[in-house]
């Protein structure tokens, strides 16, 4: 997963796989590499014969180069596109895989505040709902009565309905039982984000002192 900036060409040279949120230069998609692109390229994407899935809420400013593995979601914004490209809507269930690792950039983005970092994976109802300086309040309000963030547990994942959901335990300094719980739509955008006790858990955790 590539959550920062990457100068210059990235290339996804055969064998490889990347799941793209972040901002890069220019994109290269080799013949036998695979990537999912959701972040902002700011020049040409060229898929020369790999597995290209540009999803919704990705933005490419130069000209996309496809091939016949090159699927594009409508609510991509692309400046260009060359000549053949056929526009195929993405569909399936978000990857679990990429499922837990949207996860733990989100909860990574909360321990260091990077809250444009999280808004920009919301779909457009969570854009109007929740904004930074709310994410950046709540988080402040947990903080104090918790601590810092320390980590995380393991995230498990369950499909319901249209989306995808996961839940994370998040350790912080004080104790405490908060849950990171995250609802995932199947072009990877987030349709739910919640920081909330985890009510069983201080049960069990009472019923066995």
């Amino acid at each position: 997963m590539l959550i920062g900036y990457v100068a210059g060409t990235l290339t996804i040279a055969s064998g490889g796989k990347a799941f793209l949120i972040g901002m890069m230069e220019s994109l290269v998609v080799e013949p036998g590499g695979k990537a999912k692109l959701r972040g902002l390229c700011k020049g040409d994407v060229r898929n020369d014969g790999g597995d290209l899935t540009v999803l919704r809420g990705a933005v490419i400013d130069g000209t996309l180069h496809g091939r016949e593995h090159t699927r594009v979601d409508p609510g991509a914004r692309i400046s260009n596109s060359s000549s053949g490209l056929g526009v195929e809507e993405v569909v399936g269930a978000f990857p679990e895989n990429e499922a837990v690792a949207l996860t733990h950039a989100v909860i990574d983005d909360y321990q260091h505040g990077r809250w444009a970092s999280i808004t920009q994976h919301f779909d457009e109802t969570m854009r109007a709902e929740l904004t930074e300086k709310e994410l950046a309040r709540g988080w402040a309000r947990l903080a104090k009565r918790l601590g810092a963030l320390k980590g995380h547990g393991e995230t498990t994942v369950a499909r319901n309905r249209e989306l995808t959901r996961t839940i994370t335990p998040l350790i912080f300094e004080r104790g405490g039982h908060p849950v990171a719980r995250v609802a995932i739509r199947d072009d990877g955008t987030i349709a739910g984000l919640y920081i909330v006790e985890d009510h069983s858990a201080a049960r069990s955790g009472s019923d066995a002192t």
